[in-house]
């Protein structure tokens, strides 16, 4: 009697289990953020980094007369031994309060647990201004995050984060560190042991 209480108790679990995953639709195989991790008062999200030779993307700046310009700017390694990783993250705040972020080269890096670890880079830094009318060569950035931000609490902020990273490098683990520090494997480092 008491391994069919047992047995009945354990599938309870197991569909309770099941059921917490499905009221977060961020993140979980098959969703749209597959790679997440939570710390006491935020949620990192992330999707897997994506290596590209050229991105480009299109913002608003402040013109000579004031009012705001469209720009397109071009992001490309700056060296033939590095690489352009672009990293689509989602911020959750669950916390009860405002928290004030700081997306910038400390708040977030990329590599591996064993060796090297490469702050993200400012997308603003390392681009060059094109003209509007050329031609879109690469991958379209549709949103970066980067600077200061005020995230109300049960809200989210999300977009992609640049990296330029040497070639060869194992993009094994994403390392988040504002506010509290929330490592995210993409990789299974345990695997073979």
């Amino acid at each position: 009697m008491k391994i069919y209480i047992s047995i009945l108790i354990s599938i309870v679990f197991l569909m309770a289990c099941n059921s917490i995953e499905n009221i977060n639709p961020l993140s979980g195989e098959n969703r749209e953020y597959p790679f997440a991790s939570a710390g006491r008062n935020i949620e990192v999200h992330a999707k897997e980094p994506q290596v590209v030779d050229v991105a480009y993307f299109v913002d608003s700046i402040p013109g000579p007369n004031g009012q705001l310009v469209s720009k397109k700017f071009e992001l490309a390694p700056s060296a033939s031994n590095k690489k352009l990783v672009l990293l689509d993250l989602m911020i959750v705040n669950r916390s009860s309060t405002v928290i004030p972020m700081l997306f910038d080269e400390n708040a977030v890096r990329i590599g591996d647990r064993r060796g090297k670890r490469i702050e993200a880079s400012n997308p603003y830094q390392i681009s060059r201004e094109l003209d509007l009318s050329t031609e879109n060569n690469g991958t379209e950035v549709t949103q970066l995050v980067w600077g200061d931000i005020e995230l109300p609490r049960q809200t989210q902020i999300g977009g992609t984060m640049v990296f330029e990273v040497p070639k060869g490098l194992l993009l094994g683990t994403l390392f988040w560190d504002e506010i509290e520090f929330i490592p995210i494997d993409y990789i299974d480092y345990n695997k073979n042991k």
